[in-house]
């Protein structure tokens, strides 16, 4: 067996499973997409493991690790990128309004 091509078929699932991890964390748990997201790269990761290095149990490990990593990575890039979107103003003009409550000395900011 070719060690590169285990290599790099290891890191093709792993890359592969990101966009999937992304768009599994934006899904509600143990629903249709959520089991589409999780399923639809395991299938083509057994396609893609089988025909280019056969069958080769010793890899698995390695398989399943580039898996989770893929998954857990995306849903972390999900929440990095939605964190930052958050954060930003809605409008460039926003400004804080000082609204007043009851007396003078309760002045409080919006």
């Amino acid at each position: 067996m070719n060690s590169i091509l285990a290599v790099v078929v290891v890191l093709s699932v792993l890359v592969m499973n990101l966009p999937f991890g992304y768009w599994r964390s934006g899904t509600r748990r143990i629903s249709c997409q959520w089991m589409l997201a999780i399923h639809i790269p395991v299938a083509i990761s057994v396609i893609l493991r089988l025909t280019l290095l056969g069958h080769n149990w010793s890899l698995l490990p390695a398989f399943v690790a580039a898996f989770a990593l893929g998954q857990l990575g995306g849903g972390q890039v999900r929440k990095i990128l939605h964190k930052g979107i958050s954060r930003r103003p809605v409008a460039s003009h926003t400004h804080r309004v000082a609204v007043q409550t009851g007396t003078a000395s309760n002045l409080r900011l919006r």
